[in-house]
């Protein structure tokens, strides 16, 4: 299955392109994509699966669209 990934700010730079396809051989979850990317573990992140907002647990589909989004915090 192939899917289409993007990542937002400062994340970009984990990655060689801003946007990037990738091809998974097997359901795979956005933790394991997050690890093979290189994006730290401990880094707060927000994921987007076609325009949803998705827990990192949440398993791929074919055709996927996949955003990486740094979560702030403030007030």
């Amino acid at each position: 299955m192939i899917v289409n990934v993007r990542a937002i700010g400062i994340l970009k730079k984990y990655m060689s392109k801003e946007e990037s396809q990738f091809e998974i051989e097997k359901v795979t979850s956005l933790r394991d994509l997050k690890r093979i990317i290189g994006i730290p573990q401990n880094l707060p992140i927000g994921f987007i699966v076609n325009g949803l907002a998705v827990e990192q647990d949440y398993k791929f589909k074919d055709k996927d669209s996949i955003t990486f989004v740094m979560l702030v915090g403030g007030g």
